[in-house]
């Protein structure tokens, strides 16, 4: 809003989405106010809602061109290496990190005796939703440098790939694990009907082959 301000844009709020995401907050809230329990909870669902769709507008007024949304997408695979590490460090038990941590949360996870790291995110499934989400936006980017033969900037993104699934692995989510290989065989499949040899059919499956084998260990 200050950016918008200081150029003196009025902001773009229609779009396809706009009216159903409206309708859709304006139900939840009719809900939230005549829920006979958990009131409170049930607002701050509407308040969650209402920032998604604020952000989802901010989107559409700064990724107005190809570039603008490619360091969009970058951005997102970026903070998605960065919450890697706090997944990582958690999983280690780090105790400066698990102490920062622990300002996100009441409690943590656990099934089999073992830790299931949620990173800066107050439950592992989340944790695990938003890392999907970045695998497969980084798996777009990863491909198009392959396409482009940036074969350095392909391996640079591949290795965080390869981070992403780490973390998705430590948050012991099977949904996470489904997606990742859902996400690659769908890519392989795609890309292998390509005539002549296919530079990112190679790429995809030497990135799956690194997060199969660091799943057992």
């Amino acid at each position: 809003l200050l950016t918008l301000a200081g150029f003196r844009v009025v902001p773009v709020w229609r779009s396809s989405l706009t009216f159903p995401w409206m309708g859709l907050i304006g139900a939840i809230a009719v809900s939230a106010y005549v829920a006979p329990v958990h009131q409170a909870n049930a607002f701050n669902m509407v308040g969650r809602g209402v920032l998604a769709f604020l952000i989802y507008l901010m989107v559409v007024n700064s990724a107005t061109s190809h570039r603008r949304l490619t360091s969009v997408l970058v951005a997102v695979a970026v903070s998605g290496v960065l919450v890697w590490s706090l997944v990582l460090f958690e999983y280690a038990q780090v105790s400066p990190v698990t102490a920062f941590l622990s300002r996100f949360r009441v409690f943590s996870a656990n099934v089999g005796g073992a830790l299931r790291a949620s990173g800066p995110f107050q439950y592992p499934t989340i944790a695990s939703m938003y890392l999907e989400v970045v695998f497969c936006i980084a798996l777009g980017i990863f491909l198009r440098s392959i396409d482009r033969r940036k074969y350095g900037l392909s391996m640079l993104i591949g290795i965080a790939l390869v981070a992403v699934g780490q973390a998705i692995t430590l948050t012991s989510s099977r949904a996470g694990l489904g997606i990742m290989l859902g996400a690659l065989a769908a890519m392989v499949l795609v890309r292998s009907r390509r005539p002549g040899p296919s530079p990112s059919v190679q790429g995809l499956l030497a990135v799956a082959v690194v997060i199969g084998i660091q799943f057992p260990t």
